[in-house]
């Protein structure tokens, strides 16, 4: 009788330790966290900083923006940030999202594709960091040559919960004529 006690109290004991070793690594998996920071750079193609260029080709003017995403996910398993986004604002309100660009004059290396493979979806694998470049495009009629005071980027993390946050503030006054603008100096953080 006492034998079958204990060999009960030890079935029970290592069922319980074998579903605690496939619990435990499930929630240190879950540890951790994903940041994702964004730079001001310069366009490739011409070497030029953010800003209104004239677009030679369609004689029009548009407002770029050239930056660079890092993405870090110190969480043991991959996470995914979707469709990253840039909206134009005026005194809080929207005026237009930003086009995202997916080549330019790429070469047979692939130099020119922008985002993940022309995606604007990120997977990041666990424990691991990412740079990507990007290239965000507003031409003169999409903003009907509205004014703009602020730049917003937004995404959807992996349980399609979305993030808008400030990226920059644009220099005032705001005027649609051909100029380059100050990039920001360093990494900015999204949150």
């Amino acid at each position: 009788m006492m034998s079958a006690v204990f060999g009960l109290i030890g079935a029970v004991m290592g069922a319980a330790i074998s579903v605690m070793g496939q619990f435990v690594p499930y929630l240190l998996n879950r540890k951790g966290k994903v940041m994702i920071f964004m730079r001001f750079v310069y366009f490739e193609a011409n070497g030029k900083p953010w800003g209104i260029q004239k677009n030679e080709e369609h004689n029009t003017l548009s407002f770029r923006v050239p930056l660079w995403i890092e993405i870090i996910n110190t969480k043991g398993i991959p996470k995914i940030i979707r469709n990253v986004s840039l909206y134009a604002y005026y005194k809080g309100k929207l005026v237009t999202e930003f086009t995202q660009v997916q080549r330019v004059n790429s070469d047979t290396n692939g130099n020119g594709i922008k985002g993940n493979n022309e995606k604007y979806t990120f997977v990041i694998s666990a424990y691991n960091s990412e740079r990507y470049r990007l290239l965000y495009s507003a031409s003169q009629e999409k903003l009907e040559s509205k004014a703009i005071d602020e730049i917003r980027v937004s995404y959807y993390d992996d349980k399609n919960k979305l993030h808008e946050n400030h990226l920059v503030n644009v220099p005032q006054p705001f005027e649609w004529k051909v100029k380059d603008l100050n990039k920001p100096d360093g990494w900015i953080e999204i949150k």
